[in-house]
């Protein structure tokens, strides 16, 4: 017999490390609202790296022209950003409620969708800055709203009525949404209305 699996490519692994955490079975029909913030080791990452980069340039500024020297005024430059991350990564947050979900997300916007309008559910990689895997929910009309994957505290109880709400609602879905989806709520994964083609391997979907 043939062998019908699909390649698995370094996309595709990666992928199955998003929104991976088990869910306990009372998440899956508790109804009370949570918020949460993103997790430490998430914030220090974000703001620590061009913090680190700029402590050297100043570092490397003083042991030879100081303040003139080109190094510093790049490192002061990281330093600030480190500073801008480090403060909108402590005000981000994500909350569901029983009318919808809001998320801030390394911004200075809140968005938020009510579940009635929610019209599509889609997982992927998003593009630079953000590079990471999350599920993009499409309303009817306005923003759209974004759940980074591996990011947040108290993930899988917001993943779980997200979950529920997207099945119960009959909310359109492509393949790895359905997958999560199942995951989360311990169910079959509900059918993908959303199917994605390659760029250049129309034949190939996911």
């Amino acid at each position: 017999m043939a062998r019908t699996d699909r390649p698995t490519s370094p996309l595709t692994s990666a992928a199955g490390t998003a929104f991976t955490a088990r869910v306990p079975a009372r998440f899956r029909t508790a109804t009370e609202p949570v918020r949460a913030r993103l997790q430490r080791f998430a914030i220090g990452f974000v703001a620590g790296f061009p913090g680190l980069v700029g402590l050297a340039g100043i570092v490397a500024a003083f042991t030879r022209a100081g303040v003139d020297d080109l190094a510093f005024r790049f490192g002061a430059v990281c330093v600030v950003a480190a500073a801008t991350l480090l403060i909108l990564g402590s005000r981000s947050f994500i909350a569901v409620d029983e009318e919808g979900l809001a998320v801030r997300f390394y911004g200075i916007r809140t968005t938020r969708i009510r579940w009635e309008e929610m019209a599509s559910a889609t997982f992927g990689l998003l593009p630079p800055p953000s590079i990471s895997f999350a599920i993009t929910i499409r309303p009817r009309r306005g923003r759209k709203v974004i759940f980074h994957a591996n990011w947040w505290r108290r993930e899988s109880e917001i993943l779980a009525r997200v979950a529920r709400q997207i099945v119960d609602r009959g909310v359109a879905v492509d393949h790895g949404t359905a997958r999560i989806v199942g995951h989360a709520l311990d169910v079959p994964p509900p059918g993908a209305r959303i199917i994605h083609r390659a760029l250049f391997r129309r034949d190939r979907t996911w």
